[in-house]
């Protein structure tokens, strides 16, 4: 009985991820699905730096964990903080729209500094352009 409502999960999960892929646009549900993976990454790979920080140097904490080799822990602090430079890396990516007249930076021979430039005012989270806020059209911002 187990595994059939897991299967039923797991093929609702599918479902989901799909409909909300062709709902969304593929590079705009690529974009959300990395940025909250990134989010992911960092939180976990700092929480997890933080536990085994904790975990080297005050073993009293985990009494009913059996004896850790100190190689093994350095070893896990080090794949931990691999794990949130990789999400603090996709955080910081931009987003990628080629429908917007995005290009991969390895078949562009436009200098990056002019990309970043005519990507500027996208949301952060899909790539999609942000509508000017009244700021931008108060009269006295005007030049």
């Amino acid at each position: 009985m187990r595994l059939v409502q897991e299967l039923i999960v797991s093929l609702a999960f599918i479902a989901v991820w799909f409909a909300a892929r062709w709902k969304m646009g593929s590079f705009r549900f690529g974009n959300a699905f990395r940025r909250v993976v990134a989010i992911g990454f960092a939180s976990l790979g700092t929480l997890g730096f933080i536990v085994s920080l904790v975990w080297t140097f005050w073993p009293q904490a985990f009494r009913d964990e059996p004896p850790a080799p100190l190689v093994g822990k350095f070893v896990s602090q080090v794949l931990f903080v691999l794990a949130a430079g990789l999400g603090v890396y996709l955080v910081r990516m931009p987003t990628y729209r080629p429908d917007l007249g995005d290009t991969m930076r390895l078949m562009s021979n436009e200098p990056w500094s002019e990309e970043l430039l005519r990507r500027r005012g996208r949301s952060w989270w899909t790539g999609d352009p942000r509508q000017p806020t009244n700021d931008d059209l108060h009269p006295s911002n005007a030049g």
